[in-house]
């Protein structure tokens, strides 16, 4: 098995969530996605928002708040504030630019410091975010303008001294480069065009700047940067560009005009600025109707005059579009194409799919498989087993019956009611003696049912024999303390599955129903390694059968040897499988992961357990210490029904 890994990391699920909140939280919509990307970006076609891997390498607590600065960047600074059409004209412009990529990085490094800036007004909580990210970026700069300047890469170093520049804490920083007088040189002559960034208002202002800062480096370098600092905000976008949603289709005009008069105006002089009645003769026998603004929409003349009543737009337009798009029906509604129109539009917004196993399991198909009659192998092998593991089960229900008896005559005292005691005592010395005692209750129910899960993927091949062992060790002492349990095996056939099919057989050869038979843990001896491993899927689908139990206490416990591993899975299925567990734990089931390691346990293995269970996890060393370890935990598990 291997594991996800960004630049030898595995997902922290727990980060992933607060990440995708924060996504969800700053476009107000629930559709966006967050994933790792080799740089920052916004996809609006695939509502996917990413954090660069850049981050990956630093400690976790900057590692996350630069993390947090890239999503707040992109869901609310470009997804909000960057001018679409400003940035495909200039786009557009760069592309056959001999510096192509020091444009690209150039422009984003400029928007992201404009968006900066807004988003720490809008969102005060942001500040401490972008200060960590500051200071990250300064120290990496100021440690690739030395390497960059050293290997001669002038346009890498001259990026690098922009960069430093505007993100240096004093008004004017000075370079030390020995024999650098030709980049120092160049820096002077557009150090004034970058300080123009801070009066910028808009992308078009800093398309503006960075386009003057391109033309003169290009009369100065002729070699682009080697490495790729930025990439652009909007991924994908042109593509996204020409199929638009089909809201702004509706928008534009698609009619023809009811006439098709025209007038050509060539003098400017023949303009005559005067005012007209409305009145034309496609609507003279039209009677009283009111036409308002449908009126310039539909009737008049077309005509080559552009006109001079064009106004700058202004926050309360926003406004007045928020007020009109959320506004209901009226008594007497005169526009139904309008309403419908803002009616589709608010569907479109609210409308999220959701997936009865998650949204990465929605071609999962749940094949149910029993268990076949036992064979006499079976039975021979599963009675080898239950003599290795006798001793064990012999300890652990004696531990469990002396606790049990334990609480049953454990007694209460210092009670104001209840039996007499023989400390007579207090009712010389206190105003309000306690003199009475209680015993337990006679018997004590244990209400509780349990799960077992046992990942049957390829790479349990090596695992099985010993695993079996362990799970006859829980069918054992389950058994004899008459606690109902299941024993599930599960797998992802990987030869069948396709992007739109994925079949998942949930192996059940052991129900609740016939658990307490005395030749039930036979079928025990049919788990088998398979192929791939779905986990998410699997735990909502044992999870689901649990919460139709009628027992107050409910376990989920699962065997595994590695990261979720399936068709079309491999990239998000720690976060699924996080999801799951944390998905079940809110239903009442506790959830408990158990890892099987190979010998060693490494600290990418730790760290994919807590991201996927947090601090309810197992990690087994070795396969012939699974018996021994996994009789510690059902210990644990099973006295916390009686205290």
């Amino acid at each position: 098995m291997k594991y996800i890994k960004f630049n030898d990391r595995t997902v922290n699920s727990s980060m992933y969530r607060q990440l995708q909140d924060i996504a969800h939280v700053l476009t107000d919509n629930q559709n966006f996605t967050f994933e790792q990307s080799y740089g920052h970006q916004i996809n609006p076609q695939t509502m996917v928002i990413s954090a660069s891997h850049f981050w990956d390498l630093y400690e976790v607590n900057q590692r996350f708040a630069a993390y947090k600065t890239d999503v707040v960047l992109r869901a609310l600074g470009t997804y909000h504030y960057t001018d679409l059409e400003a940035f495909l004209r200039y786009q557009k412009w760069i592309q056959k630019n001999q510096l192509r990529k020091f444009a690209t990085s150039l422009f984003t490094l400029l928007e992201d410091l404009r968006l900066e800036d807004i988003c720490r007004v809008e969102r005060k909580g942001t500040v401490k975010w972008f200060k960590v990210r500051r200071e990250l970026l300064y120290s990496y700069y100021k440690t690739q303008l030395r390497v960059n300047y050293s290997r001669q890469f002038e346009c890498d170093a001259l990026f690098n001294m922009i960069a430093l520049t505007l993100l240096a804490e004093q008004p004017m920083y000075h370079f030390d480069l020995d024999g650098g007088n030709h980049l120092e040189e160049l820096m002077e002559r557009i150090r004034p065009i970058i300080y123009e960034i801070y009066d910028a208002k808009n992308t078009e202002q800093i398309s503006f700047i960075s386009k003057r800062i391109i033309l003169i480096v290009n009369q100065a370098l002729s070699k682009d940067i080697i490495k790729e600092y930025y990439v652009f905000p909007f991924q994908n976008i042109t593509e996204w560009k020409l199929d638009l949603p089909s809201e702004f289709d509706e928008l534009k005009r698609k009619d023809a005009l009811n006439n098709d008069d025209s007038e050509d105006i060539d003098d400017e002089d023949e303009i005559i600025n005067k005012s007209f009645s409305t009145w034309h003769r496609e609507n003279k026998n039209e009677g009283n109707k009111q036409t308002f603004l449908r009126f310039e929409l539909e009737q008049g003349t077309k005509t080559s005059l552009i006109g001079d009543g064009a106004r700058e737009g202004s926050d309360q337009d926003q406004v007045a579009a928020s007020v009109q798009g959320s506004s209901h029906k009226s008594n007497q509604q005169q526009y139904e194409q309008l309403e419908a129109l803002e009616q589709k539009h608010t569907k479109k917004q609210d409308k999220k799919t959701t997936y009865l196993y998650g949204e990465r399991n929605q071609f999962a198909r749940l094949i149910h498989k029993l268990p076949e009659h036992p064979s006499d192998n079976d039975k021979k092998q599963y009675t080898a087993f239950q003599k290795e593991i006798e001793l064990e089960v012999k300890k652990l229900r004696k531990t469990f019956e002396k606790q049990l008896e334990q609480k049953r005559t454990n007694q209460r005292s210092d009670l104001l009611y209840g039996r007499f005691s023989k400390k007579w005592l207090p009712l010389l010395t206190e105003p309000i003696p306690r003199v009475f005692f209680k015993k337990h209750q006679p018997s004590i129910e244990l209400d509780a049912a349990f799960t077992l899960l046992i990942d049957c993927s390829a790479s349990m091949i090596d695992k099985m024999e010993e695993t079996k062992k362990a799970v006859i060790l829980f069918h054992e002492v389950l058994k004899q303390l008459k606690i109902p349990h299941s024993i599930v095996g599960f797998w992802e056939d990987a030869q069948e599955a396709t992007k739109y099919d994925q079949p998942n057989f949930y192996h059940e050869v052991l129900s609740m129903d016939e658990c307490f038979l005395p030749s039930a843990g036979y079928c025990i001896m049919q788990l088998e390694p398979q192929e791939d491993n779905r986990d998410g899927f699997s735990i909502r689908v044992a999870a689901e059968h649990l919460e139709k139990r009628r027992e107050k206490q409910k376990f989920l416990l699962v065997f595994s040897d590695g990261e979720p591993s399936a068709n079309e899975y491999e990239k998000f299925g720690v976060i699924d499988t996080y999801e799951a567990v944390k998905n079940t734990r809110k239903k009442g089931i506790q959830v408990v992961g158990m890892y099987l390691a190979n010998g060693t346990i490494e600290e990418q293995e730790r760290e994919l357990m807590r991201n996927i269970y947090e601090q309810e996890h197992l990690m087994i060393p070795h396969v012939n210490q699974l018996p021994m370890m996994f009789s510690v935990l059902l210990k644990k598990v099973l006295l916390t029904l009686i205290h």
